[in-house]
């Protein structure tokens, strides 16, 4: 008798066991398949938030009539800051604004967004291009690119504006008349568009 009931409580323990380790598998599996895709998570984050940007830029213009100057006027929620990126907009010029996010650490991509006006048959409006990086960061919170170079090299490439040879160009070189609304700006060298 006292053999099956030794057998019965080595049942209980292995059954003890099993349930153990169904328990830890609940919680680290999802770790294991979920956590290799970190930076891919946080350069969607990155992509949704400047696509976020854009949207709140182009709302801020068509309300108001101007740009938002600054990230908190865009009033979208998003911090500034986040574990991965740093979310900045710059205003270019009352045509143009730029929005980026920073990769703050190596690895990640940067993504970049401009919103610009255009007008459709009198009426205004906005139109936008997201672009990140091809190429992942090397080094944390690295420099992007200015939309600025991009934006007046097609201008100059549309015959839309001459700069002299041996000026420096600045944001009061961008024209600020509303473009047509099926002209989209390409993404600066090494980004690729999202649209």
């Amino acid at each position: 008798m006292e053999t099956q009931q030794h057998q019965g409580s080595g049942g209980l323990i292995f059954g003890a066991f099993c349930l153990l380790l169904l328990g830890l598998g609940w919680f680290f599996v999802p770790y294991l398949l979920f956590g290799y895709r970190k930076p891919h998570n946080a350069m969607a984050e990155a992509r949704t938030a400047v696509g976020t940007m854009n949207r709140a830029q182009q709302a801020h213009m068509l309300e108001l009539g101007v740009f938002a100057m600054e990230m908190n006027d865009l009033r979208t929620g998003i911090n500034p800051e986040t574990e991965h990126y740093v979310y900045q907009t710059q205003v270019l010029n009352e045509f143009a604004v730029q929005n980026n996010g920073v990769a703050k650490r190596k690895g990640l991509q940067h993504t970049i967004g401009l919103v610009w006006r255009i007008d459709e048959l009198g009426t205004k409006g906005t139109n936008y291009q997201l672009c990140y990086s091809t190429q992942p960061t090397e080094t944390a919170l690295e420099p992007q690119p200015s939309l600025l170079a991009t934006v007046l090299n097609w201008f100059q490439s549309q015959k839309s504006i001459v700069i002299p040879e041996g000026t420096v160009p600045t944001f009061d070189d961008i024209p600020t008349s509303p473009l047509a609304p099926n002209v989209i700006i390409p993404c600066p060298n090494g980004y690729t568009s999202l649209r």
